[in-house]
């Protein structure tokens, strides 16, 4: 998915996450094929935040960065599995939500030993929303501080 972003919209891809997502972002920026910038592990709270009113879209599940992220005001691609987006956000414009139709949602459970409604969701569909929402004017021409134009995803 991300290989794609960058190839169609010279998209710069930055994976985020705590320490315990360190390994794995690594392995996911490896498969990829093209320049990945791995902050997981790296940043403050505020670092985060610094990261998340900048970039141009973030492709995030139901989380306390996707919550930041749209009190940012930065487009979200948001993945739900057993929660409800109606009561957990992203609050505000230029989202968009993306969950499976399993009868069982929102079922709220924390684990899942087959998280078929996560993986319920596809690629494209992923992909759709993120081209979408990158090639509609939903972009912010300047961000907020900084004189550049455009930005990352």
């Amino acid at each position: 998915m991300g290989n794609r972003l960058v190839r169609h919209l010279r998209a710069h891809i930055v994976l985020t996450g705590s320490k315990g997502d360190r390994v794995e972002a690594e392995e996911i920026a490896s498969l990829m094929g093209c320049n990945v910038t791995v902050a997981a592990g790296e940043t403050s709270l505020k670092q985060l935040c610094g990261i998340l009113k900048r970039v141009d879209l973030m492709v995030t599940c139901d989380s306390g960065p996707m919550h930041i992220a749209a009190a940012m005001g930065t487009p979200t691609v948001a993945l739900f599995g057993p929660t409800d987006p109606k009561r957990t956000g992203p609050y505000g414009t230029g989202h968009k939500v993306l969950q499976g139709r399993m009868n069982c949602i929102p079922c709220f459970k924390r684990k899942c030993p087959e998280n078929l409604c996560m993986k319920e969701i596809t690629v494209e569909e992923v992909l759709a929303a993120a081209e979408g929402i990158l090639t509609a004017g939903l972009l912010r021409s300047v961000h907020p501080d900084d004189d550049s134009k455009g930005g990352e995803a």
